[in-house]
């Protein structure tokens, strides 16, 4: 059951919850990647979009027993990568190249792997999930001859993915390799244990133990590879939006949001501004018919924590007068609790005399366009006019 009081049972609602199997199992075919990708999954902080491309995106790996581990996963439901077509090949190529060269911002080693298949029907190799995903994880090591050796099977080397199919061809079990050096090569066993280069993996990192991502899902470790990212460069910077949304029309929400997004867009093009309305009401909807109040506002506002954790900011607007703000209020502290910066826009409402309003943000402003500017250089300081 869910508790009465307090936070939600993550046992019910938690990222490996019963609540979540039933979403993925009811809207996304029983695919936990599918599910990952949609809003649905995106209220999870461990679930954070990375990077996306037309046909890839990108996501932090489950279980990962080091910081930066990512996985790439196909926008579609797709199998594997040998059960692409050439062109597809030719773009996950070209993306999996554009990816490893991102990814030397965050450590100079990297090796990526699958475990795949090249026939449709299900069958029992080392995939827990049936979805198109490559695994890169930060290490220098000979991935390829480690794989063959613990299995007794050959390597085959090969210069473009565009090979894959041709020597998979037939294959129930495959597990593609590329090295530290990029060579990347493909393994055909026989078979091999549930997530098995995983478990090397874990074993490079000094905890062969932590290899199982449905025992433990380590969700710090993929928060910490989302801020990683920002603070790379590789992903935008985030800034989460929080406004008035209760008592009012949709439209004048989604006009407010449009014009934060528009301004912020003004001054730079290495941000984006996150917004609870955009990203939960859906999600939320779908929760509200599935549990009873309050357990529903109890996982909104669990959500809303959760997701402040990968934002570099708080921007709230404050600015309509006699509003009670009583979720932003609320965003705010949670946001100066986790030592975020906040900029609150106060236009010229007299919330801008509140000394707890003060006391919990960094910066006021009049204007949205000065709010926009203020919390810019609070995130990009070196960017800044």
């Amino acid at each position: 059951m869910i508790q009465s009081m307090g936070g939600p049972d993550q046992s019910v609602v938690g990222l490996l919850g019963d609540l979540t199997l039933r979403e993925i199992d009811g809207g996304h075919s029983g695919c936990r990647l599918c599910w990952a990708i949609s809003s649905d999954g995106q209220r999870f902080a461990s679930n954070t979009l990375l990077r996306s491309w037309p046909n890839f995106q990108l996501i932090p790996g489950l279980g990962g027993p080091c910081v930066g581990y990512v996985l790439l996963v196909s926008r579609t439901h797709r199998k594997s990568v040998a059960l692409l077509e050439e062109s597809e090949l030719e773009d996950l190529q070209r993306v999996v190249d554009d990816l490893s060269h991102d990814l030397k911002k965050i450590a100079p080693n990297w090796c990526w792997f699958e475990h795949g298949s090249a026939v449709t029907a299900a069958n029992g190799s080392g995939r827990t999930v049936d979805h198109l995903h490559l695994h890169f994880f930060p290490a220098k090591h000979d991935l390829t001859k480690d794989v063959a050796s613990r299995l007794s099977a050959p390597p085959h080397a090969i210069a473009s993915l565009r090979e894959v199919p041709t020597i998979t061809e037939g294959s129930d079990n495959y597990i593609l390799t590329a090295n530290s050096d990029g060579r990347m090569s493909i393994v055909l066993p026989q078979g091999y244990p549930s997530q098995f280069v995983r478990q090397i993996m874990a074993s490079l990192e000094g905890h062969p133990e932590s290899w199982d991502w449905r025992t433990d899902p380590l969700e710090d470790n993929c928060v910490a590879t989302a801020n990683r990212f920002r603070d790379a460069g590789i992903s935008k910077h985030r800034i989460y939006f929080a406004h008035a949304i209760e008592g009012r029309s949709r439209i004048s929400v989604e006009q407010e949001i449009a014009r934060a997004k528009e301004a912020l867009a003004r001054r730079t093009d290495r941000a984006e501004l996150v917004s609870m309305f955009e990203l939960l009401e859906e999600p939320q909807a779908r929760l509200d018919s599935l549990m009873e109040e309050p357990h529903a506002d109890r996982v909104l506002v669990a959500s809303e924590r959760d997701l402040l954790r990968v934002s570099d900011a708080l921007l709230a607007d404050v600015s309509l007068e006699g509003h009670q703000y009583v979720g932003t209020l609320m965003e705010i502290a949670f946001a100066a609790e986790q030592g975020l910066p906040v900029v609150s826009l106060v236009g010229q409402s007299s919330i801008a005399n509140r000394r707890w309003l003060r006391a919990h943000s960094d910066s006021t402003a009049c204007n949205l366009n000065e709010a926009i500017a203020k919390v810019h250089s609070l995130i990009c300081p070196q960017s800044s006019p």
